[in-house]
C-alpha cells in the first residue's frame, strides 16, 4: 500500500519520525483492515530504534506467522539481534521450510 511504504521512507529519511509512526502503525486499524501489512510495516519503521523494538513488533505475529522464506528469515535475524527468547523457534522454523521447500515438487507451470 502506497501509505505504508510513504511511512517507511519518512521512517528511514527521518528516523526521529520513527516513534510517532510506530504510535500509528502499532495498534491495529479498524475491523483489523490490512493487520497483516500494518504489523509488518511497523516492524520495518522499528529498525530505526533497535533490535529490541524489531523483536517486539515481530512477535506480534506469533504464533501463526506468515510462512514464507522472507518472513522466516527476517523474524530470524530480529529474534538473534535482539537476544529474544523465540530465537530457536525461529531457527527451526526457518530450517523447516527451507527442509520442505526444498522437497516440494516443482511446479509444471501449467497453472494447474
Amino acid at each position: 500500500m502506497k501509505t505504508f511504504d510513504a511511512a517507511i521512507r519518512v521512517a528511514k529519511a527521518d528516523p526521529r519520525q520513527a516513534p510517532k509512526l510506530l504510535q500509528a502503525f502499532g495498534e491495529p486499524f479498524a475491523a483489523y483492515s490490512a493487520d497483516e501489512d500494518r504489523r509488518a510495516t511497523a516492524c520495518v519503521i522499528a529498525e530505526e530504534l533497535g533490535p529490541a523494538t524489531v523483536a517486539q513488533f515481530v512477535e506480534s505475529f506469533e504464533p501463526h506467522v506468515p510462512w514464507s522464506e522472507q518472513f522466516l528469515t527476517y523474524r530470524q535475524q530480529a529474534y538473534r539481534n535482539a537476544g529474544h527468547r523465540l530465537v530457536a523457534q525461529a531457527d527451526r522454523d526457518l530450517q523447516e521450510f527451507i527442509r520442505c521447500a526444498a522437497n516440494a515438487p516443482a511446479s509444471s507451470g501449467s497453472g494447474r
